[in-house]
């Protein structure tokens, strides 16, 4: 006869065996799911609807010699349009600097004027119907401080779309290489227009705009080789980079948004604010503007547009760059 204490020893070993199995297919669900975030790695949230459209209209809408006129933290705000034309030399675009700094000047002066008296014409009265509320006059002072201007895209984002043709499936095919989420490929829309050869004003370069600090973490750079020039390479090294920071943040949005803001900034607003959402509306430092807050809005929008416009049979034809 089996002797009772036998049994509960039994017993008790079935029920760790079984745990250890659970825990193990929960921990191998995780590691799987760590560089790829199966279901939706790239979240639209409700914080940032209004940006990705804004990016949107500007890559898909808004012609290359389109200026929008608009609030910088409210992009729901678009306050006017202008067209000027695309400049042939330096005359021209100082000329259009000019204009632009007029264009801004005239909002700012009348956003002020609204805070004491009600509007006049037809273009204070549509700027006017943006405030509204108790501290309608606060808000118009604020905004004032707030008026930024930013160039239409479209017709560069389509050739952009182009050129796309002859390196996204090689791109897409070393992301999941990596075990990282294909679409990530669709981030040199908003960094290069698929140019390789591109530079930037801060010496970043090539189709992925690696700086030469960042860049020689992963590629050779040196007076007789630079590969941020080289596409694959350095989709190899965008790659390596990602991992990285996926791998520190576990969270898509923000390791997209390290990408402009630097890994250690990112990492301390993740600290500080825990969610994207939140580091988006409430993160501000000299370096996180603008472009660090919007970087992840405008990756969801060019790869928005771009898979629409991938579609186009006229667009489908892969182009080379120089």
């Amino acid at each position: 006869m089996t002797h009772p204490l036998h049994i509960r020893k039994s017993i008790l070993l079935a029920a760790v065996f079984i745990l250890c199995l659970t825990l193990a297919g929960e921990t191998g669900n995780t590691a799987q799911k760590d560089h790829t975030t199966t279901f939706h790695p790239f979240p639209l949230y409700s914080a940032i609807t209004n940006n990705v459209s804004f990016w949107e209209r500007v890559y898909a809408t808004y012609s290359n010699d389109t200026i929008i006129v608009h609030d910088r933290d409210d992009l729901r705000k678009v306050y006017t349009t202008i067209s000027l034309p695309s400049p042939r030399n330096g005359d021209d675009r100082k000329k259009n600097l000019r204009k632009e700094k007029e264009i801004t000047e005239k909002y700012e002066k009348m956003l002020l004027a609204l805070r004491n008296r009600p509007p006049k014409t037809a273009e204070e009265k549509r700027v006017a119907a943006f405030f509204t509320g108790p501290d309608r006059k606060q808000q118009l002072a604020k905004a004032a401080e707030r008026v930024r201007t930013q160039n239409g895209q479209r017709q560069r984002f389509r050739n952009s779309v182009r050129r796309s043709g002859a390196y996204l499936p090689t791109f897409k095919e070393i992301f999941r290489s990596y075990n990282l989420p294909e679409d990530l490929a669709y981030l040199p829309h908003v960094e290069s227009s698929f140019h390789s050869r591109v530079y930037s004003k801060v010496g970043a370069c090539g189709i992925w705009q690696f700086t030469k600090t960042t860049g020689e973490r992963y590629l050779i750079i040196d007076d007789a080789v630079d590969e941020r020039l080289d596409p694959i390479a350095s989709t190899h090294a965008a790659a390596r980079y990602f991992r990285r920071s996926y791998n520190h943040l576990q969270h898509w949005p923000l390791a997209i948004t390290s990408y402009n803001y630097g890994l250690p900034g990112t990492i301390r607003a993740q600290k500080e604010f825990r969610s994207y959402p939140k580091v988006f509306a409430k993160h501000r430092t000299q370096s996180f503007q603008f472009a660090s807050r919007n970087f992840y809005s405008e990756f969801i929008a060019a790869k928005n547009i771009a898979k629409k416009l991938e579609k186009n049979i006229s667009l489908r034809k892969p182009e080379k760059t120089c």
